[in-house]
């Protein structure tokens, strides 16, 4: 009885290890893969770029909700962003032309005085207005600053994401050494052979 226990016990063991052999095989992200091709178009082209950053990023939005739920909710707020701020733009523009406009038909008054009266009476309107919409313009440089930090943490969280998956691959995957040395060496009685040439 007890022999067979430690038989099922055992079966399950090796059982569980295959599997997770299965799963770290299949562990490394599509984008650090290595086949035949890919070796190929390296050495066609060494400075052939990639933003492996963004691809193994993308691979994780496929295995990570958290992740894609962010990148889902970072969208949605661009996208009403624009509904957002265009009343208030369109209203703000509407009054800097007109501003723009009187200045315009003052700098056409030919009598200094009356260009002078008209200049003051624009300047304290213009100001007025400045002061009306001063939480405005406090609320769109708030907003300016939280779009660029919304940005400068995407960033920062695709390669705080993506670096362990590049970490593991320097581990798992480093090549031997020994070609290198070996064609190295190769070289090195090639420049004997032509020293001995050469005298």
């Amino acid at each position: 009885m007890k022999k067979q226990i430690f038989t099922s016990f055992l079966f399950v063991i090796v059982f569980l290890a295959c599997n997770n052999s299965k799963k770290n095989q299949t562990n490394t992200p599509v984008a650090l893969e290595s086949n035949s091709s890919n070796y190929s178009s390296f050495s066609k082209s060494k400075l052939r770029y990639e933003d492996l950053v963004d691809l193994l990023y993308e691979e994780l939005l496929s295995q990570n909700v958290d992740l894609k739920q962010l990148e889902e909710d970072i969208q949605q707020i661009e996208n009403s962003k624009k509904d957002s701020l265009s009343l208030f733009e369109f209203f703000d523009e509407k009054n800097k032309n007109y501003f723009l406009s009187a200045q315009l038909k003052i700098s056409k008054i030919n009598d200094s005085l009356l260009r002078e009266q008209m200049n003051v009476l624009i300047s304290k309107s213009l100001e007025k207005y400045e002061q009306q919409t001063t939480q405005h313009q406090v609320f769109l440089e708030i907003i300016k600053n939280n779009d660029l930090n919304i940005q400068d943490l995407k960033q920062v969280i695709k390669i705080v994401k993506t670096l362990p998956l590049i970490e593991t691959y320097q581990s798992k995957n480093l090549p031997n050494s020994k070609s290198l040395n070996g064609f190295a060496q190769q070289q090195e009685i090639i420049i004997q052979q032509q020293k001995q040439l050469a005298k």
